[in-house]
């Protein structure tokens, strides 16, 4: 299977090149296999041993092809099987056939080590185990590289067979590939779950069930398409036109029928009527739609701020931003830090998101933030120490244009030629900083802008 997501905690290592994690969940196969194959707990560890082997084989098969194109692929194994990802590049875009190549190399990686396994079962009989059966310990080699393999070749989206079609679809113009690929995969796991239950398969009957709903919902979601624009341009009237952007989404909401694409709506809906400053109108959305905290934190921040007070509001901002970091939510937490005099732990919060991409963002914001609260010293030791993690050309300007408001010219000089050796054309627009007209006029800051 191949699809992105974001990593969990896992048991991270390298194979050459490629980066391979273990996520934890893939260890509940092992409880799995202790619970329904009747296994011992160290003969469920051996079988477990060997299938992330062979999955890891499987994946090593779609990140051979993802390499030899030319992309940067990472495995990880996870609940139930692997996927291999890759970091998409605008100037190697893949085509159908190539997207093709990729899916297949998984399952014929499989099946080479389903032979190999097949000949030494043949030929010795013996296969080093310790907890397990030798000859078991084959059969279940061959089943999960075999048997297994022959299915992931299934047109099941997102299973292997399932992208394969998928991408064969977009070599024609008539049929939606999205939408006909879920359809197909729809048709044949309503075929197998019937088969399953008389068979009385409980687990592959939840785990069609699973794929099932997966192949649902994401019909929800290409039907929904459709209206995508007019969210999008909704969301993007917040700042300028909350009032319409509200009367947008709330329109949309009931057309819409996947449920993150409804809660989109709901929370440009929320933001609309918190920047209209409709109080009462919001107390009743909130009424109406309890779940707004998960998909509008921001609206929950500001209610909790103006009922329960700061400390109330900055506690749900730290609960929520440690649990689904993202800009606007780093800059509410910083704002209720400020608020209820959490000096200290600004640095500390902008150090602990340093991995982030929005890491520079939010280090400029608390840093204009601590300096416009009279706390310009606070504010430059954020952006140096934002810095020290990850220069950037912006955070050097940033911190030098705060030492220069503090007087110490000659330690903003240094920044600033940091600057000119990252990116000088950020030099001539340290005007827009009040208070530095006079640092600006300095010869030697005039010096260094002749120099660039």
């Amino acid at each position: 299977m191949m699809f992105s997501r974001n990593s969990k905690t896992s048991l991270n290592f390298r194979l050459g090149k490629i980066p391979v994690s273990i996520q934890l969940d893939f260890l509940l196969l092992g409880l799995l296999l202790y619970v329904n194959a009747n296994l011992s707990p160290g003969a469920a560890l051996e079988v477990l041993f060997w299938i992330g082997i062979s999955v890891l084989v499987h994946e090593l098969g779609h990140a051979a092809i993802i390499s030899y194109y030319g992309l940067q692929p990472s495995i990880r194994l996870i609940f139930l099987g692997g996927v291999t990802i890759w970091a998409p590049d605008p100037d190697r875009e893949l085509k159908p056939g190539q997207q093709i190549a990729i899916a297949l190399a998984g399952p014929i990686a499989g099946f080479i080590l389903g032979g190999l396994v097949w000949i030494v079962q043949t030929t010795v009989g013996w296969w080093p185990a310790i907890f397990v059966a030798p000859d078991i310990l084959l059969v279940y080699l061959l089943l999960i590289n075999l048997f297994w393999g022959a299915v992931n070749l299934l047109p099941i989206y997102p299973m292997d067979g399932g992208q394969v079609l998928n991408h064969l679809l977009r070599l024609q113009k008539r049929l939606d590939p999205e939408a006909t690929a879920s359809w197909v995969a729809i048709v044949f796991i309503a075929g197998l779950l019937c088969y399953t239950i008389w068979m009385k398969e409980p687990w592959l009957s939840l785990i069609l069930i699973w794929m099932g709903y997966s192949n649902v919902t994401r019909l929800l979601r290409l039907r929904d398409e459709s209206l995508l624009p007019d969210l999008q341009a909704a969301n993007s009237s917040l700042d300028y036109a909350p009032q319409s952007a509200y009367e947008t989404a709330m329109e949309l909401y009931p057309r819409l029928k996947s449920r993150s694409m409804r809660n989109h709506a709901l929370a440009i809906a929320a933001y609309g009527l918190l920047r209209m400053g409709d109080k009462e109108k919001l107390l009743a959305f909130t009424e109406e739609h309890p779940g707004y905290a998960s998909y509008a934190p921001g609206v929950k921040i500001s209610l909790l701020n103006a009922t329960e007070g700061p400390e109330a509001a900055f506690l749900f901002a730290k609960s929520t931003f440690a649990q689904h970091p993202q800009l606007y939510l780093g800059e509410r937490l910083i704002d209720l830090m400020l608020l209820t005099n959490r000096i200290k732990e600004v640095q500390a919060q902008i150090k602990l998101i340093s991995g982030h991409d929005f890491h520079q963002d939010l280090a400029i914001y608390a840093a204009h933030a601590l300096h416009e609260s009279g706390r310009t010293p606070e504010g430059y030791q954020v952006a140096a120490s934002a810095f020290s993690s990850r220069p950037s050309a912006l955070l050097a300007y940033h911190a030098g244009a705060l030492q220069a408001l503090m007087g110490e010219e000659s330690a903003a000089l240094d920044w600033f030629r940091k600057v000119k050796t990252m990116d000088a054309e950020l030099l001539p627009e340290l005007d827009e900083f009040e208070g530095l007209a006079k640092f600006i006029e300095g010869e030697a800051f005039q010096a260094l802008l002749r120099d660039s």
